[in-house]
Parts: C-alpha cells; sequence; structure tokens
C-alpha cells in the first residue's frame, strides 16, 4: 500500500514540474501544451500501475500461502 502512495506522489511531482516547464514558456499555446500534459500524466499513470500491479499480486499470494 505505501508503494503506492509513493508512486502516486511520485507521478504528481513529475506532472507538476512538467506543466511549470512546459506553461511557464508557452504563450499562446496554453490548450495544446495542457493537451500534452494530460496525455503524459495519463501515460505516466498507466506506467506506473502496470509497474505495480505484479508487485502487489505477488505480495498477495504471498501472504495468503
Amino acid at each position: 500500500m505505501s508503494l503506492c502512495i509513493a508512486a502516486l506522489g511520485l507521478n504528481v511531482l513529475i506532472d507538476g514540474g512538467l506543466m511549470r516547464a512546459l506553461l511557464s514558456g508557452s504563450g499562446s499555446q496554453g490548450s495544446g501544451v495542457l493537451l500534452l500534459l494530460g496525455l503524459v500524466a495519463a501515460g505516466l499513470l498507466a506506467l506506473t500501475v502496470w509497474l505495480i500491479l505484479p508487485l502487489a499480486r505477488q505480495h498477495g499470494t504471498e501472504d495468503q500461502a
């Protein structure tokens, strides 16, 4: 459970830093930058779930055995 919380916190920090970096110099391209940020955030979250899910399943089977 704590690994999931740490991974979600890391996702939020990465997305926040990326948003700050992209929006600071975007000018009039704000909507395109927000679309890009949304796609990157969704991909990062999907990658995090893909990496954590096997660990959670393995940990769950060890607790039941």
